[in-house]
């Protein structure tokens, strides 16, 4: 570790390990190094939320996923809270930020007469969210064989922000959805989330509707689209993006 003076202001710049550069330290009266006491700017290569300790306001770069994160501990104390601040192409936590948008359909489902999932999803990292987050879930479904009625749902943590409607819809016709889903906290494991939006099967039906759930936000949450059909009746979710503003 080695610490030197920025000028006449007093200010300490540290160098902590290879891939960590602190900003702040305390030294002793002979100029030796004692403790970091500021936030740090580190290489990480994934989330660091819960397991890696910083000031508040410390940046972790993750090389791996191309993410970038802020510590939001407070009080000038050292914690391990961490979101996302950006995410892949996005450029800032305050602007639409893609999380996930699929190259490859999901594979065909067929229906059982019961809730299935697609396995196309995609997954919002823990403490993302803060108080006034936005989530908007967007995407298509593909319809196969036609064999009854199908009932697209779409969710957020285990939670259904859509409407529900079931729709009897030819083949090679196609649904499309919108949901939009605010955090109303900071990250915690029972966070209120008002959402709400809408399943549009074209000339047939929109089905609108929404929920105020608590959600994990602490955790990771993951975002899914639910098919419920008959027997013999086949869909696949071709796109689904998901972003966070």
């Amino acid at each position: 570790m080695s610490v030197f003076s920025t000028g006449a202001s007093g200010g300490l710049y540290a160098k902590a390990l290879t891939d960590v550069i602190g900003i702040g330290a305390t030294i002793n009266a002979a100029g030796q190094f004692v403790a970091s006491n500021g936030p740090e700017i580190r290489r990480v290569t994934a989330n660091p939320s819960g397991t890696i300790s910083d000031f508040g306001g410390s940046i972790a770069l993750d090389v791996t996923n191309g993410v970038v994160y802020v510590n939001t501990s407070t009080g000038n104390v050292a914690g391990t809270a961490w979101r996302v601040v950006a995410l892949g192409n996005g450029s800032s936590a305050n602007a639409l930020t893609r999380v996930f948008s699929n190259t490859v359909s999901s594979a065909i489902l067929t229906g059982n007469g019961g809730l299935q999932y697609f396995d196309v999803t995609a997954t919002i990292p823990a403490n993302t969210l803060v108080s006034g987050s936005t989530v908007r879930i967007t995407g298509s479904v593909l319809k196969g064989t036609a064999a009854g009625a199908t009932t697209i749902t779409i969710e957020l943590g285990a939670q259904t922000f859509s409407g529900i409607l079931a729709v009897n819809a030819v083949n090679g016709t196609r649904c499309y959805f919108d949901v939009q889903i605010i955090s109303r906290a900071a990250p915690g494991g029972l966070v209120s989330c008002a959402g709400s939006g809408s399943v549009l099967w074209p000339s047939l039906a929109v089905s609108a509707g929404g929920a105020i759930a608590n959600l994990a936000t602490n955790t990771a949450l993951v975002a899914r689209v639910g098919f419920n059909a008959a027997n013999t009746e086949t869909a696949t979710l071709e796109t689904l993006t998901v972003s966070i503003a």
